[in-house]
């Protein structure tokens, strides 16, 4: 019986919790905030704001820390880069939790983490229109399905005209 014991198992074996770990740490670096259930968010936090700690005093033994969780280049840049200094004058308490509705499928209560004062390194991309690109294609696409019928109707107009044939002498 696992009475008192630390920690979630998620039902997965060691490495599975821990590949789960870096992909959502992965995601909430390169995005700043994901949607996942409560319990998966809880337990990123512990192992997101340790790795934001070690970013933020930036020796390069701390580095080397990070990166073994972190195992992408691009990622590891902006967490040292951007996202670190962000936190140079707080303490701890880098991430926020959100609750969010049930998912539906399984009635799981969903959450959003966000590292905090994100809006000064990730740039909201929801306040574009999210049907703005499609219809701009749609337009290009009506634009050429005119285009090609007149061209096609000038073709057969030519056909239409009859050639004379040269008289035979």
């Amino acid at each position: 019986m696992r009475h008192g014991k630390r920690g979630k198992k998620f039902s997965r074996p060691k490495g599975g919790r821990a590949a789960l770990m870096r992909n959502l740490s992965k995601q909430l670096f390169i995005h700043g905030r994901i949607m996942t259930t409560i319990t998966k968010a809880k337990v990123l936090r512990g192992f997101v704001e340790p790795l934001i700690t070690k970013a933020k005093r930036g020796t390069l033994h701390d580095i080397r820390q990070v990166s073994r969780m972190i195992n992408n280049r691009d990622i590891l840049k902006k967490l040292v880069k951007e996202v670190a200094p962000l936190y140079s004058a707080r303490n701890g308490g880098y991430t926020r939790i959100i609750r969010h509705k049930n998912r539906p499928g399984d009635n799981a209560q969903l959450a959003i983490i966000e590292l905090i004062d994100s809006e000064k390194v990730y740039k909201k991309e929801e306040t574009k229109k999210p049907g703005a690109k499609k219809e701009k294609e749609a337009k290009e696409v009506k634009e050429v399905k005119e285009a090609k019928p007149k061209k096609e109707k000038e073709k057969k107009e030519e056909k239409k005209k009859p050639v004379k044939k040269a008289a035979k002498k």
